[in-house]
């Protein structure tokens, strides 16, 4: 009985406990709807104060029962996702779980990228689980830093009280490829790196020419020959063709990876608008990375070349015509 309560409530029961959570806040903007946050839930409320509840270890408060005895927290049960491995700018992304049948709603908050944190009803029971169920979709700002991150739940009951805090780790992999170096230093980065990223959605394109006269591109996504299925393992690969034919993946970056060796010799880039997609033009850079030792003696991708650029909707061309010439780089 109590589970079902708690379940059509819902919407009314999450603006009664973040009521109870702004109380006593001097600020009257404490509750809002979270612009600017490059960390945001999905028809979910922000409250622009610390995530309630208690760290790990800590315990929790407990509320007195109608009996004079003592109930215990709210608490999350149990925290999935599908993966722990998030693309820079992602939206969509999906995290759920279980929660005992005192909660009420569910606080989320990400480490220190958020300014407050992010509350929602919970969802339906779960015969099989003897719990309520709690689903959040989440959208990241491509501004969150690469590395790895971890995201807070807490469960709250209908006073506003909550229990002990989850913790959920993850990694934001960068939009440079850098073998998730980032997220583990134990991981080597690339050799090598001439990266394309963009700032709207639009099919741009990476060419690059190598040496031996070879163009790099979405149609030989690799510097070997031609007429080479696979690679050889030293030469560079494409990781992808971003936003290909208009279907937006939200990335807005492509990049040629050396991950065997540095190569050798001039390479010519260019950038090319393959579509619009109905975008007015395209801000973009081309830069070139490749592995460096740090004074700590681990390995970082170290920036040598960068050259920033535009391109209007007049110059898409469907991949008929070479892209726009932005540099040469000679790799030592």
């Amino acid at each position: 009985m109590r589970a079902h309560a708690a379940r059509t409530l819902g919407a009314g029961m999450l603006l009664a406990v973040a009521s109870t959570l702004a109380l006593g806040c001097a600020d009257t903007g404490a509750s809002q709807n979270g612009f600017g946050e490059s960390f945001r839930v999905r028809n979910a409320q922000f409250l622009r104060e610390p995530l309630p509840g208690t760290k790990r270890m800590d315990g929790g408060m407990s509320m007195p029962a109608a009996d004079g005895g003592v109930l215990p927290p709210p608490r999350i049960t149990q925290a999935l996702s599908g993966s722990l491995l998030i693309a820079p700018g992602q939206v969509g992304k999906k995290f759920n779980g279980f929660c005992t049948n005192n909660t009420y709603a569910v606080g989320v908050a990400l480490d220190d990228t958020s300014a407050g944190h992010w509350v929602l009803p919970v969802g339906a029971p779960d015969p099989a689980m003897g719990a309520l169920s709690w689903d959040i979709t989440t959208d990241f700002s491509d501004a969150i830093g690469p590395g790895r991150h971890v995201l807070y739940l807490a469960a709250i009951d209908e006073h506003g009280a909550a229990g002990e805090q989850t913790m959920l780790g993850f990694c934001v992999r960068g939009r440079i490829p850098d073998n998730l170096h980032a997220c583990d230093d134990k991981n080597a980065p690339p050799r090598a790196v001439i990266a394309l990223t963009w700032d709207t959605e639009v099919d741009l394109d990476l060419q690059v020419i190598a040496p031996n006269g070879v163009v790099t591109d979405s149609k030989h996504p690799h510097t070997g020959q031609r007429d080479s299925t696979l690679p050889p393992p030293d030469d560079g690969v494409l990781d992808r063709d971003s936003n290909a034919s208009c279907n937006i993946d939200g990335l807005r970056a492509e990049s040629l990876v050396w991950n065997k060796s540095i190569p050798h010799g001039k390479y010519g880039m260019y950038v090319n608008l393959f579509s619009a997609c109905k975008q007015a033009g395209v801000n973009f850079k081309v830069s070139v990375y490749t592995a460096a030792k740090t004074k700590a003696g681990s390995e970082e991708l170290r920036l040598w070349y960068e050259q920033a650029g535009q391109l209007p909707a007049v110059a898409e061309n469907g991949g008929a015509a070479r892209g726009l010439f932005v540099g040469e780089f000679q790799f030592k």
